[in-house]
């Protein structure tokens, strides 16, 4: 082999294998981490030729908008096209295709692998919290458009017969809650539980809750209402997205008119001061639980397919 030939040499602290969604997402934490090491990620091929840039119901980011000519509305328009039951455009596309051809659109079925609640006092006293007070649950991974921060600053305004459990993976720093946190004057009852929860750990957060908050800035759909439905407990989300109509529509919980504490707290009081609220929205979660089942989905799709 000639000098010529001979590779280049090339150093990397960290070289990850595979460009795709875990592989980038590995990098970009650990780039946070420190900014001192040199991380590759090494791809099978041009990064045109992967799809992890396409939206396909994993993580998709905004790349440069004038190079790759990207832009926030074009994923908007995959995840559509995408559709899990969500809109009705796949259906209208495929009658423009097909004129008069039957269709029909069933939404995803609720997941049951979180198993059974399980006693409130059992579950409250495996996370440390009282059993006593009425319990607030904000879950999942923490990032700026779910809006903790709206939460959190609507939380001092609760009276202490209130608690607030915080349980979910931080997307970057947390410093600015904690420093809400910090100033609130009711740090004590806010829990925090801030790390990956694992799958089998779920109904424990669940079991202990009386009221789940998505108060989000923005979104289309959220995956918690689903995991709320198979634990038959109520909801207050913000009008954003699609949440009116899965929750507030669907009488499963209330719905905040924007996303800001003061509306937050608003619902969040009104719901414990309606016995007979409470009570009718438990009854709609476990009607939508049995529309949403297994059980429905697989005998609506054999009769559909019947009559094909």
């Amino acid at each position: 082999m000639t000098d010529s030939m001979q590779p280049a040499e090339h150093i990397s602290d960290v070289l990850i294998i595979g460009s795709g969604a875990a592989g980038l997402t590995l990098a970009l934490k650990l780039a946070d981490s420190d900014s001192s090491i040199h991380i590759d990620v090494l791809s099978k091929g041009p990064e045109s030729e992967g799809s992890t840039s396409h939206a396909q119901g994993g993580i998709a980011a905004v790349r440069d908008t004038l190079k790759d000519n990207d832009s926030i509305e074009s994923h908007v328009q995959d995840t559509l096209i995408a559709g899990a039951g969500l809109c009705d455009e796949a259906a209208d596309d495929l009658r423009r295709l097909s004129p008069g051809a039957d269709s029909l659109t069933l939404f995803h079925p609720i997941y049951g692998h979180f198993g059974e609640r399980i006693p409130r006092e059992e579950a409250c006293s495996s996370l440390g919290i009282d059993p006593g007070k009425k319990t607030l649950l904000f879950f999942g991974l923490i990032r700026e458009y779910k809006g903790l921060d709206i939460l959190l600053r609507a939380f001092p305004n609760l009276d202490s017969s209130y608690q607030l459990v915080v349980a979910g993976e931080p997307y970057g720093s947390f410093d600015r809650y904690q420093e809400i946190i910090d100033s609130s004057g009711c740090a004590d009852r806010i829990h925090l539980f801030t790390h990956y929860i694992k799958d089998s750990e779920v109904k424990t957060y669940f079991s202990a809750t009386d009221l789940v908050v998505l108060p989000y800035r923005s979104a289309t759909q959220s995956g918690i209402n689903a995991i709320a439905y198979h634990f038959e407990t109520p909801m207050v989300v913000t009008d954003t997205g699609g949440l009116r109509h899965s929750v507030g529509d669907a009488g499963t919980g209330l719905v905040a008119s924007r996303p800001e504490p003061e509306c937050l707290l608003e619902e969040i009081a009104r719901y414990f001061s309606d016995p007979d609220l409470r009570e009718r929205c438990k009854a709609a979660i476990k009607a939508e639980k049995e529309r949403l089942s297994w059980k429905s989905f697989a005998r609506q799709l054999a009769e559909y397919s019947i009559k094909l």
